[in-house]
């Protein structure tokens, strides 16, 4: 597991306890490859969807080889739908004013997918890991790839 990575001290140790708590409450739909595993796509849904929402679809389309994993975004409130609480990769205050954007949401939201890859770089090599999703979950994958966060495909 990824947690060779993470330096002895205790920030870190508690920043990795804290991020396996989060990708646990996440509750992935994880489908296995049918032969052997070879590649991964991580997809991320869009606002107020969940992994539901994808699962059977992905069960048709994903090749046999393939492993694929569909978090839930966490539950926040969306500014723009008057704090109604759905699941987000991040807050959405307004379609017009980029000032407003849920900055540290985006982040959160990057090292949970960071987290994500992490755990399937232990499994197939990080070019073989696709990153997709619809709206909200495809900003945070564009998010994660034009931060410098390694080399995996969108």
């Amino acid at each position: 597991m990824f947690l060779k990575k993470i330096l002895k001290s205790s920030y870190f140790q508690y920043r990795f306890y804290s991020m396996e708590k989060k990708l646990q409450s996440l509750k992935p739909a994880i489908i296995q490859p049918k032969t052997k595993h070879k590649s991964t796509i991580i997809w991320l849904h869009g606002l107020g969807d969940s992994s539901d929402g994808f699962e059977m679809l992905m069960r048709e389309i994903i090749p046999e080889h393939c492993k694929c994993v569909i978090p839930n975004a966490p539950i926040r409130p969306i500014t723009l739908n008057d704090g109604y609480p759905m699941r987000a990769w991040y807050d959405i205050a307004s379609l017009n004013k980029r000032e407003e954007e849920d900055v540290d949401g985006m982040l959160e939201s990057k090292e949970i997918l960071t987290a994500l890859v992490d755990q399937e770089v232990q499994h197939v090599p990080s070019d073989k890991i696709i990153l997709g999703g619809i709206w909200n979950g495809v900003y945070i994958d564009l998010f994660r790839i034009f931060d410098g966060c390694g080399n995996v495909y969108f």
